[in-house]
């Protein structure tokens, strides 16, 4: 269910958007962006669910680092795309029609990938993968929904320091990388003229390598089990990667801006589903797609409020000093990462129960609305 209303609602504020291609429309664009907004959040909870539903407890971190990769891959087609097919003109009837083209194609896309998600896309396996989740379904399918259980289970998840202190930290990493990726054109031509597709290639390139990070830190999770260790890792080199960028914009090098935007990419966008691992350990037995739900929450505010910062902050100082406020904040976020309590619950219910870890998945106890 929160796969067809996160696709449909794409499709809705695509839809809108066709028709908002004038200058007296921009609160039409606005309202269609929101749409496509609020149903992003939804997509992107769903790799969480999917991996507890259908995969086993050694491959819960891959499955869940791979189902990340579609939003990443178009993130990264949305990078290399708009650039060529809406080049810089002079004419604002060109750009109209070459941006009514583009949100043609968006909603063109959307159609075919609603209708399969609408008849081909299962709520879970015809047989349960393990014991446990045959014993979750059993539960599930003779309850109801009760508001006292629900906000219940959020009240929980809110009093844990552990789960909270991550919250923070990963509110400030994924909101960084948005705001660093929606000024990166902007920063890339004040250094580099008449540079609007390199800056398009450069943020794919971020978010390619970030796929790659995704899947070797989702392998290594489930490997080593090392959540907070990797976690904090990752956490530092996104900060690093950040200063390496500011100063490759800043010595004019094309190349090591290309370089930096890979080593970006590839620690940023692989912190998103180590993030989640780790909150899921933090949290068990709480389900994970309400866990993943709440972190995204805060991502959605830090993110509002980094980017509108940046932005002033990009017209006040300029690139370098942006890029730097960003680093601080990273930097800050490391450091509150240290302090994450290295509670692995479910890994200490493994060990408790060696069959849970045979059978189980890590499902929810509490009741979630799909």
């Amino acid at each position: 269910m929160a796969a067809l209303i996160g696709c449909i609602g794409t499709l809705v504020g695509t839809t809108v958007k066709v028709f908002s291609i004038r200058r007296d429309l921009f609160s039409v664009v606005l309202l269609g962006q929101i749409i496509v907004a609020g149903s992003q959040t939804v997509i992107i909870c769903i790799p969480p669910k999917i991996a507890s539903t259908w995969f086993k407890p050694s491959e819960l971190s891959t499955a869940c680092s791979l189902g990340t990769l579609g939003t990443q891959l178009g993130i990264a087609l949305g990078f290399m795309l708009p650039p060529i097919i809406v080049p810089n003109s002079d004419d604002p009837k060109v750009i109209g029609q070459r941006l009514q083209f583009l949100c043609w194609m968006l909603t063109i896309a959307m159609i075919p990938v609603s209708i399969a998600v609408l008849w081909c896309f299962p709520e879970q396996p015809p047989k349960p993968p393990s014991l446990a989740q045959a014993a979750l379904r059993s539960r599930n399918g003779s309850q109801q929904f009760r508001s006292r259980d629900f906000f219940g289970s959020i009240r929980m998840l809110l009093i844990n320091k552990g789960f909270v202190v991550h919250m923070i930290a990963y509110g400030i990493n994924i909101a960084a990388f948005s705001a660093i990726g929606t000024f990166l054109s902007q920063f890339v031509l004040q250094y580099f003229e008449d540079a609007n597709e390199d800056a398009g290639r450069m943020g794919s390139v971020m978010v390619i390598t970030g796929m790659v990070g995704m899947i070797m830190f989702g392998v290594l999770l489930d490997k080593t089990h090392w959540y907070k260790e990797v976690t904090l890792f990752v956490y530092l080199f996104s900060t690093i990667s950040v200063v390496c960028l500011m100063y490759a914009l800043h010595w004019r090098s094309k190349i090591l801006t290309y370089i930096s935007c890979a080593i970006v990419g590839m620690f940023t966008n692989a912190y998103m589903p180590v993030g989640f691992e780790l909150a899921i350990e933090l949290t068990f037995p709480s389900d994970e797609s309400l866990t993943t739900s709440i972190l995204l929450t805060m991502t959605q505010v830090f993110g509002a409020l980094f980017t509108v910062g940046v932005g002033y902050l990009n017209i006040w100082t300029g690139c370098f000093w942006s890029l730097a406020s960003q680093a601080v904040l990273l930097f800050i976020g490391t450091c509150i990462t240290a302090f994450i309590p290295n509670s692995l619950r479910r890994q200490e219910a493994f060990r408790r129960d060696p069959n849970m870890k045979k059978n189980s998945m890590h499902g929810s106890r509490l009741i979630f609305i799909e």
